[in-house]
């Protein structure tokens, strides 16, 4: 299991100050839960979570000596999936989807600019990064650990 702690700056909003707690091991998860291939775990409700903490697990083996990980939720409902605040201070929000077609949320702007996010991403499972507006892009899981 992993336990990722809320961003918790002073936003002027309230925020959730509780951990999000993922399986580190997706393939664990998908035993437990009685999935025994992609099809059946395609089909289940549990697909997404399980992609979230995938993709969390993966990014954060990667992070740079240094970086900072979180998850940001206001109790209107607002939230981002990831923050990443790198060592020089840059902050990325990212929200993690499993569809080929995301959409740039008011949750999802909002989030940002509460965060003081100049780089948004939603990170998809397939395909090339595309850009959805002028600060955030998709990108698939593969091409983003590349960078």
């Amino acid at each position: 299991m992993r336990s990722l702690p809320p961003w918790s700056r002073n936003a002027g909003k309230r925020l959730v100050k509780s951990a999000k707690v993922y399986w580190r091991d997706s393939g664990i998860l998908h035993a437990l839960v009685g999935l025994r291939d992609l099809e059946q775990v395609l089909g289940h409700p549990i697909c997404g979570a399980s992609w979230e903490g995938y993709c969390i697990e993966q990014i954060l083996a990667r992070l740079p000596k240094g970086a900072a990980a979180s998850h940001y939720r206001t109790h209107a409902g607002a939230e981002m999936d990831l923050v990443i605040e790198q060592p020089d201070g840059e902050v990325l929000a990212v929200e993690i989807k499993h569809t080929l077609s995301p959409k740039v949320t008011p949750g999802l702007v909002e989030s940002m600019a509460t965060l003081g996010a100049r780089r948004g991403l939603i990170l998809i499972p397939e395909g090339d990064p595309y850009p959805l507006s002028r600060s955030v892009t998709a990108c698939c899981l593969a091409r983003f650990l590349e960078a």
